[in-house]
């Protein structure tokens, strides 16, 4: 199956499915369902529901519901040519692995969607099968959110959006996205220099599943950086800046633009020298490669005025970021954490932060905290999204049957986790409370980073535990 699998997903990379721009790809998935005889729903956010029934002599077993989500996070490496509605994915294949050339590789979730095709294309003997594929994942959960009840009647679910064979999720945290905004002044440039500082080389990573690692945010460290020019003695003004590229991502790299006088040309490239050689040296310690550079650039027509440069500086570096509440046992999983994902001046400023936490009480009082600091910076605070968590019972039958087939297989424990990062199941299980859901994946490394690799070896793993479950369950 494992070789099937991986046709499947060739083939998905071959379609651009950038988040809020899935047309293509539910048309492919549409089409297959209609090759592989199943009953094809397509809804008006473009989420597809495939189901075909049992295979001769498997009609008394129960259906089982099988999901994954179709677009992905679309990053590229600096000065790689790549259109994310237009381009689709050139993958690298070495012996055990696939990654991407320059890109992200959308195996989050596009090996989760070449899974369920394959399954449904008939290769496994099994009962009703229902393949349920979400859009807009990534940004917001809309698919899931918008999705029709009536699609999750059953009671055993599956979602194959995870990241390990090793361990299973049966939990994960709720979130909210926040954007905030402010509308900026600006003036021309009183100096006769500009500057493009560039910081790159940060690792990046999951919002969620990468926030407990020790991970420096690109846009924090950029505001710092900036604050400390002024205080070292430089006085500077701010163009433009802009970083990240959403919320539930960790911003690796950010740039700004800034005027000085000409006089200051030499100091400020020292500082920046100065700057680059300690992000080096910390880079080195957490195994980064980091450099902040300044290149000179035309004189641009407008900078910020200076009590709304200070406003907007002083406000992102207020925000809380990183692992605010961590659980209180050494190992434990985070209570609460925030991301400042994004962030971008044109003509106002616009800020994403996404925060998660495994209380609703812990998202309020943090959202309460943004709405207090934009206030006293003149900012306008909205929150923009709010996605459920969820838990399942581990001794429930359909993970006892999941597990003890992982057992049996591999001669070692299937670990059930709950995570810190927000899934769709939140959605699902709303929904339909009366849901067994469990959550799968192949191994993957480094999502929503160009690094993103996928391990083949051990895709094995995945596929001979479904092809076991879908023909036993009862």
């Amino acid at each position: 199956m494992v070789d099937e699998v991986l046709r499947q997903f060739r083939a998905l990379c071959a379609i651009p499915r950038a988040t809020f721009h899935e047309e293509a790809c539910a048309e492919y998935i549409a089409r297959k369902g209609l090759e592989y005889g199943c009953k094809v729903v397509r809804d008006g956010k473009n989420n597809v529901m495939l189901e075909k029934g049992a295979h001769p002599g498997y009609g008394h077993r129960p259906l089982l519901i099988l999901q994954a989500h179709m677009d992905m996070v679309c990053k590229k490496e600096p000065g790689h040519e790549y259109d994310p509605l237009r381009d689709g994915i050139r993958l690298i294949e070495e012996e055990g692995k696939i990654t991407a050339d320059g890109t992200t590789l959308g195996a989050d979730n596009g090996i989760g969607v070449a899974v369920i095709l394959e399954i449904l294309r008939g290769a496994v003997p099994c009962g009703p099968v229902r393949g349920i594929f979400t859009v807009e994942e990534e940004q917001g959960m809309g698919g899931a959110k918008n999705l029709d009840a009536s699609w999750l009647q059953g009671t055993y679910f599956i979602s194959l959006d995870w990241t390990s064979t090793r361990t299973s999720c049966i939990g994960c945290a709720a979130s909210r996205s926040i954007r905030v905004k402010k509308n900026l002044r600006w003036r021309p440039p009183k100096h006769d220099t500009a500057f493009r500082l560039k910081l790159v080389g940060l690792p990046g990573g999951h919002s969620g599943l990468d926030i407990g690692h020790v991970r420096r945010n690109a846009i924090c460290e950029m505001v710092q950086i900036l604050q400390n020019i002024q205080l070292l003695g430089v006085n500077i003004e701010l163009a433009g800046i802009e970083g990240g590229t959403a919320g539930n991502v960790i911003p690796d790299s950010c740039m700004c633009t800034v005027s000085a006088t000409l006089d200051k040309e030499e100091e400020l490239k020292e500082l920046i020298a100065v700057m680059d050689g300690q992000l080096n040296a910390d880079s080195q310690l957490a195994k980064e490669s980091v450099h902040l550079t300044a290149d000179r650039v035309r004189q641009p027509g407008k900078v910020l005025e200076r009590k709304c440069m200070k406003e907007m500086l002083d406000f992102i570096q207020s925000v809380p970021d990183g692992v605010l509440k961590p659980l209180p046992y050494e190992g434990g999983l985070v209570q609460l954490s925030a991301n400042t994902g994004k962030v971008s001046v044109e003509e106002d400023l616009d800020l994403v932060i996404m925060a998660r936490g495994n209380e609703e009480q812990l998202l309020d009082a943090y959202y309460s905290r943004i709405q207090y600091q934009a206030l006293r910076y003149h900012m306008i605070p909205e929150q923009i999204s709010r996605e459920p968590g969820f838990a399942s019972a581990p001794d429930g039958k359909l993970i006892r049957k999941v597990c003890g087939i992982y057992k049996a297989q591999n001669k070692e424990e299937l670990i059930p986790e709950a995570v810190h990062a927000g899934l769709e199941c939140g959605y699902f299980k709303q929904k339909n409370p009366g849901l067994e859901l469990i959550v799968l994946g192949a191994d993957l490394k480094d999502i929503h980073t160009t690094g993103e690799t996928l391990y083949t070896e051990r895709l094995r793993l995945l596929c001979s535990l479904l092809e076991e479950l879908l023909g036993t369950i009862e």
